[in-house]
């Protein structure tokens, strides 16, 4: 495998049914970008959904991506 790339998006502040929107929006995107005809790659998805209750740290950085080279 020459590279991976993992998204992990946290919402925090919006209602469940705008976060689902947003989730959904960023998976069609990845499924199109993989079948463009210059990309060779295969996108697999897992979701997980956890409760408001979940303890996400407000400190936590963003994650940052490098550009791919091939």
């Amino acid at each position: 495998m020459e590279g991976q790339l993992r998204v992990e998006a946290v919402f925090q502040g919006v209602d469940e049914r705008h976060a689902h929107t947003i989730a959904t929006e960023l998976i069609d995107r990845a499924h199109e970008l993989a079948n463009l005809p210059d990309c060779q790659c295969d996108v697999d998805v897992s979701v997980e959904e956890t409760s408001a209750d979940s303890h996400v740290d407000p400190a936590a950085q963003p994650a940052r991506a490098r550009p791919v080279t091939r």
